[in-house]
């Protein structure tokens, strides 16, 4: 249906999902911080040029709404929101798959017994690889489409989890 309106596939995504247990994510040492809200311009800064556009409102409000889900690391940062059925973890950005598996172990690691999802681009295996170690399942495949002329925009490789769907 969507192909008869103009959009063209993108790159596949999937949804993980995951119940934390005790003792599963290690510290990550003093590389990873809470994120503070003075951290949320040059964070939103950063955004900005991985993403592709200006989500400082969104990620703001990601922030407000669960400060416990935002980490920040001289490599990367994500950020997370309450759900209905679980927590969802992102966005994720990262300059490698050791970065982001560090920022959501510290994430994690003090949330036993919780659900928690990331939806996740398929461009890193050894990142897939490492979310399954952590008891991370896929629980369904998703694909990422745009509409009209295909444009490169952002730093596709630094985005490790998105905020949803309906976000990006």
């Amino acid at each position: 249906m969507y192909r008869r309106y103009g959009f063209q596939e993108e790159y596949p995504l999937v949804r993980m999902k995951a119940v934390t247990r005790e003792g599963e994510f290690p510290s990550s040492g003093s590389r990873v911080r809470p994120m503070d809200p003075a951290d949320l311009p040059e964070v939103c800064a950063r955004d900005r040029a991985v993403f592709g556009a200006d989500r400082g409102g969104l990620l703001a409000s990601f922030f407000r709404r669960a400060p416990e889900l935002a980490w920040l690391a001289p490599d990367g940062y994500c950020f997370g929101r309450p759900g209905y059925l679980y927590g969802q973890i992102g966005p994720l950005v990262a300059a490698d798959a050791e970065a982001a598996a560090a920022l959501v172990s510290q994430c994690l690691r003090a949330k036993a017994g919780r659900q928690f999802a990331l939806d996740v681009p398929q461009h890193s295996p050894e990142w897939l690889g490492w979310l399954e170690s952590a008891g991370f399942a896929i629980e369904r495949p998703f694909l990422r489409m745009s509409r009209g002329e295909r444009r490169s925009y952002g730093l596709p490789g630094w985005q490790f989890a998105f905020a949803g769907p309906e976000f990006g």
